[in-house]
């Protein structure tokens, strides 16, 4: 897809010239909190000169939903966005943002959300369009595209981003946008992540084999005088944790 808007560049490049900090942003888009189980939610972060705190933020506390919306983002010059809400519990985030609007109609969609629960994650974007083309409603994960923006360079995008860490847990942000920028620092933007922590395993307490009345305790079957032989155990099961496919 190619930028040919005078107008459109001019916007992008407005917007990345002049540093706009907001306090209490952080570095990274992934594991925004550090919930004991993991499972945390956002709306909308950005990183780069115009620089935005993951709003709303939230982080699982048990099997209690934690939920917090905010009407719209603080006032910047790249990115508008309202009804920002995002809820974890206990191996669930979800997150959604309406009316998103970068850099004037760069990229634009009526909805954009995300869903993580049971180590499993999806994206859905509704009435989204990137550069002029309309975005698939259920992108696959991971699904990457490339936009050159007129004598600025260029973008690239992550729709559905799904990873995982070591410990298992999912983190899926529907939206992963990087611009480039007028001064070689690149302007980056996460909407809509959602991240669930790995399912928990219970473990089995199998009972302890009982002895029949009248056996145990005086002489036995054949072989094995005095003693009875208990009934053999069959295995615990062991669960088996698999990830289930993603369809786009």
């Amino acid at each position: 897809m190619r930028l040919s808007s005078t107008a459109r560049t001019a916007a992008v490049t407005g917007a990345l010239v002049a540093p706009l900090i907001i306090a209490g942003a952080p570095a990274a888009f992934a594991d925004k909190a550090g919930a004991k189980d993991n499972s945390s939610a956002y709306g909308l972060t950005a990183d780069g000169l115009v620089t935005l705190p993951a709003t709303p933020l939230v982080a699982a506390q048990g099997k209690t939903p934690q939920r917090k919306s905010v009407a719209e983002l603080p006032p910047n010059s790249l990115v508008n966005a309202s009804a920002l809400d995002a809820l974890a519990q206990r191996g669930v985030g979800r997150a959604s943002v309406s009316d998103l609007n970068v850099a004037q109609r760069l990229l634009h969609a009526e909805t954009v959300s995300a869903t993580c629960e049971g180590r499993k994650g999806q994206a859905t974007l509704t009435n989204a369009y990137l550069n002029g083309q309309r975005l698939a409603a259920n992108p696959k994960p991971n699904s990457a595209l490339r936009v050159p923006i007129q004598g600025l360079g260029e973008a690239s995008v992550v729709l559905n981003s799904q990873r995982r860490n070591p410990q298992g847990d999912l983190t899926v942000t529907a939206i992963e946008l990087n611009l480039p920028s007028t001064n070689g620092k690149p302007q980056r933007l996460g909407i809509a992540s959602a991240t669930c922590g790995a399912a928990k395993r219970i473990k089995s307490n199998p009972e302890k084999p009982h002895s029949r009345p009248g056996q145990g305790h005086h002489a036995g079957g054949k072989g094995h005088p005095g003693h009875t032989r208990p009934a053999a155990m069959a295995p615990a099961p062991t669960p088996v944790t698999k990830d289930l496919p993603v369809t786009g």
